[in-house]
């Protein structure tokens, strides 16, 4: 396959009104991807590093999270005491002589 290429500055549906429809998918293979209205993604989307100067709702799952984690919310909630007795229940009984 030749290195064929389209250069554009807006893509429009045909008609002018309507979104753009791309059946077949669509590789973006760059270094930046900015959307300057809101995202709704219908499936799973795999997403290298999200960077918001907004809110992100719904499920959110994540190999890793940066930052303090104080916005997080959701979350189970574990006291000290919680912790404490979920080490004695969860580990290995000790050995009685």
């Amino acid at each position: 396959m030749s290195d064929f290429r389209v250069q554009v500055d807006s893509l429009v549906s045909s008609d002018g009104a309507g979104s753009v429809t791309v059946p077949q998918g669509l590789n973006l293979n760059g270094s930046l991807f900015a959307v300057p209205t809101d995202v709704s993604v219908g499936g799973i989307a795999t997403i290298g590093i999200i960077t918001t100067t907004g809110a992100v709702t719904g499920v959110v799952t994540s190999s890793t999270f940066k930052g303090d984690g104080s916005q997080i919310t959701g979350g189970p909630s574990f006291t000290l005491s919680k912790i404490i007795a979920y080490k004695y229940i969860l580990s290995d009984p000790p050995l009685r002589s």
